[in-house]
């Protein structure tokens, strides 16, 4: 079975494609109580958006290729959101298709957040709970290391 993935504890989770979830998974997503659920990824079938409520489900397209700085400035001004829903008592799900990239660089975003620590630092933190996070986009991982976020 899909695994969720906590990156901080009782707070924020990333997982794969909801989209292609066992229906014993999204039952076991409904019972964890998550205040939020970002599906990142490509749309989903509407039953998954019925079946988890509109209330909590939402779906924020991100594109997992460059980060130009009207993505970046999406991007932080999601994850700032998703920072104050957990400072709350909030819980979030984040979803991609691998669960690594799209979720992975907003959970690091969001980590940055709420510890007051740089996106490298907190890309590092989320590495450990998610070996490879942000690995297999390189302007994702350059931005979270360097700041940069256009090819120089």
């Amino acid at each position: 079975m899909k695994k969720l993935v906590e990156i901080l504890p009782d707070q924020l989770y990333v997982c794969s494609n909801l989209a292609r979830s066992r229906p014993e998974f999204i039952t076991r997503l409904k019972e964890q109580q998550f205040a939020l659920i970002l599906d990142l990824a490509p749309p989903v079938a509407d039953e998954i958006e019925e079946e988890l409520g509109t209330r909590r489900y939402r779906y924020v397209p991100i594109s997992d290729g460059k980060l130009t700085p009207e993505r970046l400035e999406f991007a932080y001004r999601l994850s700032t959101k998703v920072g104050e829903l957990l400072e709350k008592g909030g819980k979030a799900l984040l979803s991609c298709n691998q669960g690594r990239n799209r979720s992975c660089l907003i959970a690091s975003l969001v980590v940055s957040y709420i510890q007051a620590i740089s996106t490298a630092d907190a890309l590092e933190y989320v590495r450990e709970k998610r070996p490879l996070a942000v690995g297999s986009n390189q302007h994702f991982e350059r931005y979270l290391l360097t700041g940069e976020h256009h090819d120089s």
